[in-house]
């Protein structure tokens, strides 16, 4: 996928933003660089705003994917852990694991661990889903294999618009 990272100001003589420059970014965070930064995908515009805003509230599921890693989780998943209805972006880092098995949360077995420097990432197989977690430096990890408990804030899941 190629986005497009532009640097936009509002123009107080003209109504509207306009567009100083767009540089084709293949490598993400290179984008994220940008104060502000359009996403496009096969010639529309996804998404406009800060990178804090389109990485924390990403309005499509191309945007959830393109702007860092992302669960994209479908509309059962939403509906089920947070009442609301559509397709949901969970970040890794929002989703803690626990080894308590008896503790309230969403059951879930390890299928794999990935060291990657400063965390580890977990492959996860929660209700017939495949979702990443990552598990920081210090924290203990589970080995792959093993059955584990998922929660994560209701402010965490984030529903994104419809038709996304």
């Amino acid at each position: 996928a190629l986005a497009l990272a532009a640097l936009v100001y509002r123009d107080r003589w003209v109504q509207g933003w306009r567009i100083l420059f767009l540089l084709p970014m293949l490598f993400m965070p290179s984008a994220v660089a940008f104060l502000w930064k359009l996403l496009f995908n096969d010639g529309r515009i996804m998404q406009v705003g800060t990178p804090q805003d389109i990485y924390a509230r990403p309005a499509s599921r191309f945007v959830a994917d393109f702007v860092g890693s992302s669960n994209v989780v479908p509309p059962d998943f939403v509906k089920r852990h947070c009442q609301r209805d559509g397709w949901g972006s969970l970040r890794p880092e929002a989703i803690r694991v626990s080894t308590e098995t008896s503790s309230t949360g969403i059951p879930a077995r390890v299928v794999s661990v990935s060291f990657i420097g400063a965390a580890t990432r977990l492959g996860l197989d929660a209700e017939g889903l495949r979702l990443h977690a990552t598990v920081p430096v210090g924290v203990t990890v589970p080995e792959q294999g093993a059955d584990v408990v998922l929660s994560f804030g209701a402010s965490a899941l984030h529903v994104m618009e419809a038709d996304a």
